[in-house]
């Protein structure tokens, strides 16, 4: 049998849809899973590849009392200004990128058929197009703004404000191979996801 080229599942969907739950799930059931907001995390402790350009570029005001920078200042920063985003993506997405794809070779090397990228701004950032299958986690506007303000002490102002920054959800849906709905308990996306798994796998 000739071996087949590793495929991938970009996993994503909007702000407190979801996601990491479901990359969880997709863990456990043996896929490799690279969360790339923890590469990007990496990227900006201290002695992180972005971290020397990103102070220099935003200012030391953007770091906290041990030197680390702060994502919330940061963000408050880029968030609603879109040159500054940009300058903060000129930066990060090409160290992003390099390391997607080197662990991308490491998962291939290692024999794996899948892989799974969860990636938030899949769609936004013209990922999908190195993946071969787009998940998209889909929930309501209004639990996603329920999950803000009860999980990360959002106003429903913020929360509607953080939602609208993103793509509209109709443009994600649009994209998707197949829209993972989360509207329920973990154990109803469990058994969504498992049956997404199966279907893809067999």
């Amino acid at each position: 049998m000739i071996p087949r080229p590793m495929r991938l599942i970009g996993l994503t969907g909007g702000i407190a849809s979801g996601k990491s739950t479901a990359a969880k799930i997709l863990a456990a059931l043996g896929l490799p899973v690279l969360d790339t907001d923890e590469v990007v995390h990496r990227l900006l402790e201290p002695g992180g590849a972005a971290y020397p350009r990103v102070v220099e570029t935003f200012g030391p005001d953007i770091l906290d009392g041990k030197g680390r920078i702060d994502r919330g200042r940061l963000g408050k920063k880029v968030f609603a200004d879109p040159e500054a985003r940009g300058r903060l993506e000129a930066i990060v997405h090409p160290l992003v990128e390099a390391e997607v794809r080197r662990w991308i070779a490491q998962q291939e090397a290692e024999g794996h058929d899948w892989a799974v990228l969860e990636v938030p701004l899949l769609v936004e950032a013209g990922w999908d197009r190195w993946v071969d299958e787009v998940w998209v986690v889909d929930v309501p506007v209004e639990v996603q703004v329920e999950r803000l303000m009860r999980e990360r002490g959002f106003s429903r102002e913020e929360a509607l404000s953080r939602i609208q920054a993103q793509i509209p959800r109709e443009a994600r849906l649009a994209r998707a191979t197949r829209v993972i709905a989360n509207r329920g308990t973990v154990e109803e996306l469990e058994a969504e996801l498992h049956r997404a798994w199966q279907e893809l796998s067999s």
